[in-house]
């Protein structure tokens, strides 16, 4: 839009220094103030560009910078639907460019406009408004932080009361997949003991299906943040359970951010 700001004056300037010329307009006492403001527009015009071009350096140089910070990040495919609205709304400027340039070199410029540019025009408006705003629609559904921890905070707290009536007092085991005959399970060992004795996958898988399996001594939980985790492999496109340690330390902070968990990690 700037360029185009700069390219129409530039057709008013050559208007006034040549065109005028021809209709007997011979004074030049109003050329000083006229230059004066000419050149104030197109420094401002120039400035304009150039902070802007600063911007758009310092905002890439900081996301490079950022993308430095987590390494081995795996680059995803680009996303077809995300360029609907990139597209949309280029064609709407386009249309709106169009338009504008017909009407200015239209060969009868005292004529209105024909319908071919009152055509351009609305459909160019109408693309750049619907272009606009799918630059806001987003899939994801979004929760009030205050819904959310109404929601979540009660499920933890009666797990803990039902715990502790129970009687277990040891710390939760994390057990790895190859304690489960399914590989995809994530279950927390707890036991009424304070140093309890880890029990084999062998014991486990027998009653891995119950959640105060008798022959165990202990109880079998769901992990709290297991859905979490399938949420961080499925934006990785990465089984956790295939991958070493290094790789969850290098990505799980960029994830942290992305789905703004936290702002920094």
């Amino acid at each position: 839009m700037t360029g185009l700001s700069v390219f129409f004056f530039s057709q008013i300037d050559n208007f006034v220094r040549h065109d005028l010329s021809e209709y007997g307009l011979d004074s030049y006492a109003w050329a000083a103030e006229y230059r004066t403001n000419a050149v104030l527009l197109l420094g401002l015009t120039s400035i304009a560009i150039a902070v802007n071009c600063v911007s758009l350096v310092l905002l890439v140089s900081g996301r490079a910078t950022q993308d430095r910070t987590v390494r081995s990040f795996p680059v995803h495919s680009a996303n077809p639907v995300k360029l609907i609205a990139p597209t949309i709304f280029s064609a709407g400027s386009i249309a709106l460019a169009l338009a504008i340039i017909y009407v200015f070199y239209s060969p009868s410029p005292n004529a209105l406009p024909d319908r071919a540019s009152s055509i351009l025009v609305f459909v160019g408006l109408g693309l750049v408004f619907w272009g606009g705003l799918l630059f806001y629609l987003r899939p994801e559904k979004y929760v009030k932080g205050i819904l959310l921890d109404k929601m979540s905070l009660p499920p933890l707290e009666s797990l803990n009361e039902i715990m502790v009536e129970l009687g277990y007092k040891s710390k939760g085991v994390y057990l790895p997949p190859r304690y489960f005959s399914n590989s995809e399970s994530a279950k927390v060992y707890l036991s009424t003991e304070d140093n309890p004795r880890l029990p084999t996958p062998e014991e486990i898988q027998k009653d891995e299906d119950r959640t105060l399996p008798k022959n165990l001594g202990g109880m079998l939980i769901t992990a709290p943040g297991y859905e979490l985790a399938k949420l961080f492999e499925k934006t990785l496109d990465k089984d956790f359970a295939k991958t070493n340690l290094k790789y969850i330390e290098d990505n799980i902070p960029r994830i942290l951010v992305e789905l703004e968990i936290a702002q920094k990690a």
